[in-house]
């Protein structure tokens, strides 16, 4: 199916389209078989630890920017938000120091490896966004099996 026909017929997710949208990338092909090993356990295990990958000044601007953001962000108001629950929204605008996870170029090649090129992601629901308070319920919300629910391993997410 051509990229036209895909059009027409509204579906992305066809094989013959994202081998075309495959070439439209912001990592390139090679890039993405040199990061083929992550690609395989995050596929595998549902979840990438990439150690080293931002400084330790980087993670600590990170965690200090998530902290005064959590600090002026009100508890949720509905059901899925949680009561006990601060989300924050557009992380992107609120925060520049998390740039250097989205633009990275070893994370923009995992993932496009991983989604296939098909990265229509949001921030919204990144662990370190959202922040359960004493009490709150603990809901999994179900993904898709192309996106696993992140987990963080024992390891505190970014910001807690």
């Amino acid at each position: 199916m051509s990229e036209l026909s895909a059009r027409k017929t509204g579906n992305p997710f066809d094989a013959g389209v994202r081998d075309t949208q495959r070439l439209k990338g912001l990592s390139s092909p090679e890039e993405r078989e040199a990061v083929s090993a992550d690609i395989h356990t995050l596929g595998r295990d549902g979840y990438l630890i990439l150690e080293g990958l931002l400084s330790a000044d980087t993670v600590a601007e990170i965690g200090v920017e998530m902290d005064t953001i959590h600090a002026t962000t009100t508890l949720g108001i509905t059901d899925f938000e949680g009561f006990r629950t601060k989300r924050i929204y557009n992380v992107m605008k609120k925060m520049r120091s998390a740039d250097a996870l989205c633009t990275h170029p070893r994370i923009l090649a995992i993932t496009e490896g991983y989604l296939h090129s098909q990265i229509q992601l949001s921030d919204r629901h990144h662990p370190a966004a959202r922040r359960n308070l004493p009490g709150a319920a603990s809901r999994r919300q179900r993904l898709p099996p192309a996106a696993p629910a992140p987990t963080t391993h024992g390891r505190r997410p970014v910001g807690h």
